[in-house]
C-alpha cells in the first residue's frame, strides 16, 4: 500500500490516514508512506516545489512497480 500525505490536509482525513499507517503497521504490512509536511489536499496540483515532485515520482515509481506497467 502506497500512502501520500498532505500535512496540512484536513486534519479528519489525516486522523484516518494516521490511524491506518498505525493499523498497517500493527499488522506487519507491506506499507509505503510519504509526508509531505507543508502540503495541503491537492499539492500535486498546487504546490509547485521539490517535495511534491519527488512525492509524484515516487507514486508513479511505486504503480509501475506494483501494476507491472510497461
Amino acid at each position: 500500500m502506497f500512502i501520500a500525505r498532505a500535512g496540512k490536509d484536513h486534519p479528519v482525513l489525516n486522523q484516518y490516514l494516521d490511524l491506518m499507517v498505525k493499523e498497517g503497521l500493527a499488522a506487519n504490512m507491506e506499507l509505503d508512506m510519504m509526508n509531505h509536511p507543508n502540503g495541503r489536499h491537492n499539492f500535486d496540483v498546487e504546490n509547485n516545489e521539490a517535495r511534491s515532485r519527488e512525492i509524484i515520482a515516487r507514486t508513479l515509481s511505486f504503480l509501475k512497480t506494483h501494476l507491472e506497467v510497461q
